[in-house]
């Protein structure tokens, strides 16, 4: 996929609200997209389209409804790895369209609510849904126990038209966070991106690390993310790193510890060299935009042999990406 300016963040184009904010102003009508909507991928974007055409036909708002943390993080023993933060979350469904992003705290209190409780109690705080757009696999109440069509003989009684929208398929699969986690986990990186509309991103900052490709002439920036972001598989790849203060510059991307250094504990998972660029990045936050996967992580019989495969993808990478700074 070729890089997007849109891994840089963005200020919110709509506004994001939440609902056990003080203030209780009178519940607004308006159209509903309902989801976590971890990634907004292609799917979700198809979903949030078809609720922004129903609210302007309707001439009401349209919502985007998500929830914080993701409920999968509170319910499931073993929580999926995440495609975005919950910052970046927010900021992408702010971009899609909608007239605001109402955030919902997800708490063991609300995951024991019913559907009707979770309408009533919640959602009817705020908002006066018109219709309500999900995906045709959507459950909602305690445990999962209320599937679509239970919310259309409940929205029935309420005048509330609810939309399941069939899943979006890419070359003949449905797309979804899980498909793409997957994606990323076996090292397809252009699946992933594909059903992400965008390039994949990984953010975080800057620490010390122990050494090694400094003492090797490669200086490097290890990135320490948050543990629950979806890293690609372990391999080098070539990308870009936004700094907070000093550009967007292209660089050699490694994930996952270095075989030669597996018994060092602290040898860094993600790491990045910045092709061209001299100076210091600690404690900056940094974003890795990945373009393309290089090779997979060896384990090279001697420091020489990992020298010269380094210095053969650095020269790959500079060859195709440069080593200057773009705008």
């Amino acid at each position: 996929m070729e890089f997007s300016h849109d891994f840089i963040p963005q200020e919110y184009r709509a506004p994001v609200i939440f609902f056990d904010d003080s203030q209780s102003p009178e519940p607004i009508n308006a159209v509903l997209a309902l989801g976590v909507f971890d990634g907004v991928h292609l799917g979700h974007q198809h979903l949030l389209r078809a609720a922004i055409l129903d609210a302007h036909n309707r001439g009401v708002k349209a919502v985007a409804v998500t929830f914080v943390p993701d409920p999968d993080e509170l319910v499931s023993a073993n929580p999926a790895q995440k495609l975005m933060d919950t910052t970046d979350r927010l900021r992408a469904l702010s971009h899609t369209g909608v007239d605001a992003v109402y955030v919902v705290s997800f708490t063991p209190e609300l995951a024991a609510f019913n559907h009707v409780s979770f309408f009533d109690k919640v959602i009817g705080s705020r908002l006066n849904p018109l219709s309500i757009h999900l995906g045709r696999d959507a459950r909602l109440g305690r445990a999962g126990t209320t599937n679509l069509d239970a919310l259309k003989r409940w929205g029935a009684t309420r005048g509330i038209a609810v939309v399941g929208h069939q899943l979006v398929e890419d070359s003949g699969a449905i797309i979804s966070s899980t498909r793409i986690r997957r994606a990323l986990q076996e090292g397809h990186l252009e699946e992933a991106e594909r059903l992400l509309g965008r390039n994949y991103v990984v953010r975080g900052s800057v620490v010390r690390g122990r050494g090694e490709g400094t003492a090797m002439g490669f200086p490097t920036a290890n990135i320490a993310r948050a543990a629950h972001i979806q890293l690609p598989k372990d391999g080098v790849y070539a990308g870009y790193a936004l700094t907070e203060q000093q550009g967007i510059w292209p660089a050699a991307i490694n994930v996952g510890v270095p075989p030669m250094f597996a018994d060092n504990p602290d040898s860094a998972s993600l790491e990045a060299t910045l092709l061209g660029f001299s100076g210091d990045l600690y404690n900056q936050q940094l974003s890795i935009c990945f373009m393309e996967r290089i090779r997979a992580s060896y384990k090279f019989s001697s420091i020489d042999e990992l020298i010269h495969a380094v210095q053969a993808d650095m020269t790959a990478i500079r060859d195709s990406y440069g080593e200057a700074p773009i705008n």
